[in-house]
């Protein structure tokens, strides 16, 4: 098993398979990432099934639109910076 130290992130090796068209038109549940708990590890970023969370100034960004709710990324978040709420 890899350490967390040892985890190398490049943004520009990532695959993207999103069409550009809006997909989500049903989620459960919304994460949101707190800035100011989340450490830059990027796992959310590299176990997003969607590859709706991109890299913006250093930290993870979630592209709603494509977001279907499957809370991936709060599990996957070791400093549990992903929080879910309630669809409204």
């Amino acid at each position: 098993m890899m350490d967390q130290g040892e985890l190398k992130y490049d943004a520009k090796k990532l695959p993207v398979s999103r069409s550009g068209e809006k997909r989500v038109k049903h989620r459960l549940a919304k994460p949101r990432i707190d800035s100011k708990l989340c450490n830059s590890c990027m796992l959310c970023v590299a176990f997003c099934p969607e590859n709706c969370i991109t890299v913006k100034e250093g930290k993870p960004s979630i592209d709603y639109d494509f977001c279907n709710g499957c809370l991936i990324c709060l599990r996957q978040c070791p400093k549990v910076a992903v929080i879910e709420e309630e669809k409204k």
